[in-house]
């Protein structure tokens, strides 16, 4: 911080002034002049110069009457004032007003080398002022303007200094408690617990102990006593923050969680018993359901067997439609099924080779005439971490969703590929089937949901919702893009390696 210092020359000797300017031209320094003490006094409450070069004998104002009045201004005498005169001191008043009032003196004649270092020196001491005034005013600023109270005090407890926030937490004045003693204080404010802990710790540290923060209760106040010692200057900064509010904040969190974990326990409970009644609707479903199903399909089977001859054509049709939806039924069944049982079922991690999978799926599902006609891709997949069952199900839903929907084109075309996002490896599976329309996207993964009609393509809207519900399992997403006669693609990601590794 080089600042600017303002220097007043105040002499009748225009040479003289002339000389200094070129002297000091080098020193960033502005200077100004005036021709005598009279004009000098109206410049030093003008421009307040940071420094005074001030000539002895001068006409009707000298130089010592000049000093004694800046120096007795309030305004302007931290001003420093240096005395430049041809003649050393004269009479004893003189002399008195001289070591009173002036900052320095120089002597004339002096070489220009001389006189320019020792204005340089007091150049040097302005601008060490200046910088401890600005450091001054920024420590002010910073320890009146902090939210925390703070206690300045020597090794010995007196109290040196407070901020305005301390006068705010304990309600006192400044005035009470600069020069007292802390101890002294303290044994005043708090209560004897309180105190004991204050002197227990002056006494840690005495023994050479650290100096740790604690706790004491100062009236309705919950106050937070952070001590810092100062080994160099050997003076203790004490931080006093009040935290009241946080301590009633976290027992109110406090209080707040153990009202949630009974409120999760009940829920618990509660789901608990949901899940018993699923089961048991399950178990309704998977048997009494079948039951009748059962039956209708074979007494259809007995009639049509028994007769055939006074069945026509369109009896025979009938009773193929009634065979065809009980089958389609049965599915329905096993898709609600395996779709409850997913919510419930333990999902059990580990490393899953994702290539290998696929076309093994693929394999499964596509006849051996279909495997000759679809474009079968797999592109480099890195491996997955999760459940097996469940991934070979999402891939079983999604790779015999791309052979159904792509059936319908010449040259049909599946590619399953992948891309690193983050942490997480995106898998995706595209076809050039028969695809969809974009507004209907947020259907796809309901269930029940069918973008297509039941008699094109067969299915129950149930294989998508149960491939999300896997997906959201294992804590990823899926999304889907299409466009009617250009195909589709579906992207979806499982969790990531670091996720699930405790359960690997």
């Amino acid at each position: 911080m080089d600042e600017i210092v303002k220097i007043l020359v105040i002499d009748d000797n225009p040479q003289l002034i002339l000389l200094i300017r070129s002297l000091l031209s080098g020193e960033n320094c502005l200077i100004y002049e005036a021709g005598n003490g009279v004009l000098g006094l109206e410049m030093v409450h003008k421009h307040m110069p940071d420094l005074v070069l001030l000539d002895v004998m001068m006409p009707g104002m000298d130089g010592f009457e000049v000093c004694g009045k800046i120096k007795s201004d309030p305004v302007a005498r931290e001003v420093i004032v240096v005395m430049v005169s041809a003649i050393a001191t004269g009479s004893e008043e003189q002399s008195g007003i001289l070591e009173n009032c002036a900052d320095g003196y120089i002597v004339l004649p002096i070489t220009n080398r001389e006189f320019t270092a020792r204005i340089r020196a007091f150049l040097r001491m302005i601008r060490t002022e200046k910088n401890l005034r600005y450091n001054r005013e920024i420590f002010k600023d910073i320890f009146e303007t902090v939210h925390d109270g703070i206690f300045y005090i020597t090794l010995t407890g007196k109290v040196l200094t407070v901020n305005a926030s301390l006068e705010k937490i304990l309600g006192m004045a400044r005035e009470e408690m600069v020069s007292s003693n802390l101890l002294s204080l303290s044994r005043r404010l708090l209560k004897n617990t309180e105190f004991q802990a204050v002197v227990q710790v002056y006494r840690n540290f005495l023994r050479g102990e650290g100096v740790n923060p604690f706790h004491v209760v100062y009236r309705d106040k919950i106050l937070n006593i952070k001590p810092v010692y100062n080994q160099s200057n050997q003076r203790f900064t004490i931080v006093v923050q009040d935290i009241t509010a946080l301590i009633a904040a976290q027992k109110s969190l406090a209080e707040l969680n153990n009202t949630l974990e009974n409120r999760v326990a009940e829920r618990t409970v509660e789901l608990q018993a949901i899940n018993k009644e699923l089961e048991a609707f399950s178990y309704s479903v998977s048997h009494d359901l079948r039951t009748p199903l059962r039956a209708i399909d074979g007494f259809t089977r007995i009639f049509q067997e028994t007769h055939t001859a006074s069945i026509d054509q369109e009896g025979m049709k009938l009773i193929g439609l009634i065979h065809e939806n009980t089958i389609s039924m049965g599915q329905l069944i096993d898709d609600i099924l395996a779709f409850s049982r997913l919510t419930r079922r333990e999902v059990n991690f580990r490393q899953i080779n994702m290539a290998e999978l696929v076309h093994e799926v693929f394999l499964e599902l596509a006849s051996p005439e279909m495997q000759k006609i679809i474009r079968f891709t797999v592109k480099a997949i890195p491996p997955a971490v999760g459940d097996l069952p469940m991934v070979r199900q999402l891939w079983r839903n999604l790779i015999g969703n791309a052979i159904k929907f792509s059936s319908p084109v010449p040259k049909p075309e599946i590619e399953i590929s992948s891309y690193p996002d983050d942490s997480k490896t995106v898998y995706s599976i595209r076809d050039n089937g028969v695809g969809f329309n974009m507004h209907y996207a947020h259907k796809l993964f309901d269930i029940f949901q069918r973008l297509h009609p039941s008699s094109k393509f067969e299915g129950t809207g149930l294989g998508l919702a149960i491939v999300q519900r896997i997906v959201l399992r294992h804590h990823g997403y899926i999304r889907a893009e299409g466009k009617e006669g250009e195909g589709a693609i579906f992207y979806f990601t499982l969790a990531a390696n670091n996720q699930t590794g405790e359960n690997l």
